[in-house]
């Protein structure tokens, strides 16, 4: 179990962390796959979508192929959005990246998947990573 400020969370086995005092910073073994958690307090739900879902366009503008989901996810007992891009071809790498944003007692949520892969088949194990956190307040 990984302490932080506002929650705490379970860190299954196969992840490492690398927590700082602002956000949680998750590695999966033997990848690149990286997830964080950060705690936003001082914007909106609907400002921190927006600007999440902006980064999805700015893929999908830059790069051909891009393949995007956009889809609601549950978060314990919150409704939680998931914008992914996955780029099969930016300029010779892959990149995949996914956001979980949600809102617990008027603290924002951002979560980032991000690895250079694609990690899509990762996401059923960050939402049961996030589905272990016991809320602070």
């Amino acid at each position: 179990t990984i302490e932080m400020p506002e929650y705490s969370v379970q860190i299954p086995s196969g992840w490492s962390n690398e927590a700082s005092y602002e956000s949680l910073v998750l590695k999966r073994d033997g990848t690149q796959d990286t997830f964080t958690i950060s705690v936003i307090k001082d914007e909106s739900l609907a400002e921190v979508l927006k600007q999440r879902n902006s980064v999805i366009n700015l893929a999908k503008t830059n790069f051909e192929n891009v393949v995007t989901e956009t889809k609601s996810e549950t978060i314990g007992e919150t409704e939680a959005t998931l914008f992914s891009a996955y780029v099969p071809d930016a300029n010779g790498a892959q990149v995949y990246m996914c956001y979980i944003i949600f809102e617990h007692n008027g603290d924002v949520y951002s979560c980032m998947l991000n690895s250079n892969t694609d990690a899509s088949a990762v996401v059923p194990d960050v939402i049961e990573i996030l589905n272990t956190i016991k809320y602070v307040y």
